[in-house]
């Protein structure tokens, strides 16, 4: 007898997905009393519901495990989804926690980066913004299950013989909604495109879970230390950052044309209490990214992908880091959509210190930098690029400064 019909349980959520055989289906089920309730369907569905009565408890209790036992041998497996609590996730707490004077201009920022994005999530995948929270068709996502799709996307990249059945067992543990249309697994996960966009939902859905273990505390938890302060455009931070940005752009750039039109002072708690400045050599450089990013970024600040992962992000010429340049429209195109698709007439760009240390200047595109160095200086018609880049390979180099919208 299997350990999980060894244990009394009064409910169980069971998923079994096999795109070749064009399945994708739940069953729930819940003792009440003498009864057995259940609920099972195609993912996505609401699907059917049956009661089975019986005369004692012990019936029912019986009922329940053996159908549990049947099909975890068709090949079910647990969801690891949490069904309970609806703290709400960063999202939904940024206009609270960043602070922001009640500025009117500020709030109305953080209410355009919160839907763009709850938008990127929305429009990629089945997961949807419900009762304030992330949450996939059957649930939000745990802590442990999120760890495994994650080893699921690892794999996943190598392609090869398993590929299928590693995206039938990611599936399983992120339960998406494919109506009732047969799907090839490639057209899911076949591209790194794809593969890095669903790494990145999996960084989201994580924030959720942390969240949600925070059930026993009676007020909610920090999410964002953050603080977001708009400056004056007479003010001489925004004219310095007009006259820095002017001075690096390249005419020949697609964003060229683009004009400084907001700027606040951006201070991530996080960022300042790590930064590494006594590296030395503290260089101000912009850094480019798309909207949908800067909800995470004014969470945690920046991130690089973890290496364990297997996810590579494409244009990193010089190894998974975080990238900067001294020439502002390089920054911006990546900003704009002009590199990666997705063109946008609001755009921003983040001026940071950035130590680099001892510089490493490589003759073409490296993996990671030799030791004894603190960063990368990839300089333009010496590394094989056309513009100047600035890699630095921790977090902890890096302090945002200045948050910098440009129309």
């Amino acid at each position: 007898m299997s350990t999980a019909a060894t244990q009394t349980e009064n409910s169980a959520r069971l998923i079994f997905t096999d795109l070749a055989a064009n399945n994708n289906k739940f069953w729930h089920a819940e003792i009440k009393g003498a009864e057995v309730h259940v609920n099972y369907g195609r993912v996505g569905d609401n699907g059917q519901f049956k009661v089975y009565k019986f005369g004692t408890v012990a019936d029912a209790q019986r009922k329940f495990d053996s159908d549990v036992r049947s099909k975890l041998r068709k090949g079910y497996t647990r969801q690891q989804t949490i069904v309970d609590g609806s703290r709400q996730n960063a999202a939904t707490v940024a206009k609270f926690q960043i602070q922001h004077n009640n500025d009117p201009e500020t709030s109305a920022l953080i209410d355009f980066l919160v839907k763009r994005n709850i938008h990127k999530i929305e429009g990629t995948t089945s997961i949807r913004l419900e009762a304030g929270r992330l949450t996939t068709p059957l649930g939000v996502v745990t802590a442990e299950g999120l760890d495994e799709a994650e080893k699921l996307l690892g794999k996943m990249v190598k392609k090869g013989d398993g590929f299928a059945s590693n995206v039938n067992a990611y599936l399983r543990i992120v339960p998406r909604n494919f109506g009732r249309r047969r799907i090839d697994p490639k057209d899911l996960f076949g591209t790194t495109q794809q593969l890095q966009a669903e790494q990145a939902t999996l960084d989201s859905l994580r924030a959720v879970v942390r969240d949600l273990d925070q059930k026993t505390q009676t007020a909610a938890p920090v999410v964002f230390e953050t603080k977001l302060e708009i400056v004056d455009a007479k003010a001489s931070d925004f004219i310095k950052l007009n006259k820095m940005f002017k001075q690096g752009l390249n005419s020949r750039h697609q964003s060229a044309n683009m004009r400084l039109h907001r700027v606040w002072v951006m201070t991530i708690q996080a960022s300042e209490d790590a930064f590494e400045d006594k590296l030395g050599n503290v260089q101000r450089l912009w850094h480019g990214t798309k909207d949908a990013n800067l909800l995470s970024i004014l969470k945690n600040g920046y991130v690089i992908p973890r290496s364990g992962s297997g996810i590579q992000i494409t244009g990193r010429m010089f190894g998974d880091g975080v990238y900067f340049s001294d020439q502002s429209t390089k920054s911006l195109n990546y900003a704009s959509g002009y590199w990666g698709g997705g063109k946008s007439q609001r755009c921003f760009m983040i001026y940071n210190d950035v130590a680099m240390g001892k510089a490493y200047v490589p003759s073409s595109s490296i993996r990671s930098i030799p030791k004894g160095y603190d960063s990368c200086f990839a300089q333009a018609g010496k590394s094989g690029v056309m513009n100047n880049e600035m890699i630095v390979y921790r977090t902890s180099q890096v302090r945002p400064v200045f948050l910098c919208e440009f129309r």
